[in-house]
């Protein structure tokens, strides 16, 4: 893993835990976790909707990523089973309409699109204030 990459991570974990452990807590360190990921390959739709799961879809995916240092990492993360089985089953289905329920993996992987879309991302050199607060403001947000 890249060295920006998992200081992100490493930052943003010590930060939600920094009150302690707790539901609190639990809350914080799901929201990095998926702000890192929106980080990581939030762009997927935009590559998805023009291909399918593939070679081809894999490299665009890691040629799109803003970041070049973040590219070999994800590059890896491409040929993972449950990133390859996540993917397609992400862009083989249309969304439910429907409120999924909170925790649901349809739940998270929605926030992670609003995140992606909101322009978070945690591998840019932003303070890490101005990060979370787009993170607020986004799950703060009603659709």
């Amino acid at each position: 893993m890249p060295k920006k990459a998992s200081m992100a991570l490493i930052t943003g974990l010590r930060s939600a835990l920094a009150g302690g452990p707790g539901p609190a807590a639990d809350l914080r360190v799901e929201n990095i976790m998926l702000v890192w990921y929106a980080s990581l390959f939030g762009h997927y739709k935009t590559v998805a909707a023009h291909l399918e799961w593939g070679s081809e879809f894999k490299q665009r995916l890691v040629d799109t990523q803003p970041d070049k240092s973040i590219r070999p990492y994800l590059s890896y993360l491409c040929e993972t089973v449950m990133f390859h089985e996540w993917i397609v089953k992400r862009c083989s289905k249309t969304p439910d309409p429907s409120d999924p329920l909170p925790g649901s993996e349809e739940f998270l992987n929605r926030r992670i699109d609003k995140l992606y879309s909101a322009g978070v991302n945690c591998f840019a050199t932003r303070p890490l204030a101005k990060m979370f607060t787009k993170v607020t403001n986004v799950l703060r947000v009603k659709k």
